[in-house]
């Protein structure tokens, strides 16, 4: 369940600050696109949470 919720925390940011909500492009290789750069996005503001919690 813990994983779970670390899992689903990812997809949460991504449909109310990224941009998968409604994707506004068409084809799945751009869908793939939007989706990647939301993830990164994502990854990148947990790096900086783990590297504030620890300084």
């Amino acid at each position: 369940m813990k994983v779970r919720k670390r899992i689903e925390e990812g997809f949460g940011w991504g449909k109310t600050i990224g941009l998968i909500r409604q994707v506004k492009v068409r084809g799945l290789a751009r869908v793939k696109e939007v989706f990647t750069l939301t993830f990164i996005g994502w990854n990148l503001t947990r790096i900086s949470n783990l590297q504030r919690g620890s300084a």
